[in-house]
C-alpha cells in the first residue's frame, strides 16, 4: 500500500506540470480572445460616443437659432395686444396726454 501511494505521488508530480502548462496555454488563449472581444467592444463604444458628441454639438448650434426665433416670434405676436398701451404711453411721455 505504501508503494502505490509513493507511485501515485511520483506520477502526479510528473504529470502535474504538463497539465498545468496545457491549462495555462488554454487560459492564455481564452484570455486573449476575451481581451480582443473587449477591445472591439470598447472601440465600437468609442465610435458611438464620438458620433453622439458630434450630434450633440450639431444640435447645440441649431438650438440657439431656435431659441432666438421663438423669442422673436413671441415678441412679434404679443405686440398687437400691447400696442394700444404702447401708443398711449408714447403720447403721455411726449406731453400730448391730458393727464
Amino acid at each position: 500500500m505504501t508503494l502505490s501511494l509513493i507511485g501515485t505521488t511520483i506520477g502526479a508530480s510528473i504529470f502535474a506540470p504538463t497539465t498545468a502548462l496545457a491549462l495555462d496555454a488554454d487560459t492564455e488563449a481564452s484570455m486573449r480572445r476575451i481581451a480582443e472581444k473587449s477591445e472591439a467592444a470598447n472601440a465600437l463604444e468609442r465610435e458611438k460616443d464620438k458620433a453622439r458628441a458630434a450630434k450633440q454639438e450639431k444640435d447645440k448650434e441649431g438650438g440657439s437659432t431656435l431659441v432666438l426665433g421663438v423669442a422673436g416670434g413671441g415678441l412679434a405676436f404679443s405686440i398687437p395686444f400691447f400696442l394700444p398701451n404702447l401708443i398711449r404711453l408714447g403720447k403721455k411721455l411726449s406731453g400730448g396726454g391730458g393727464q
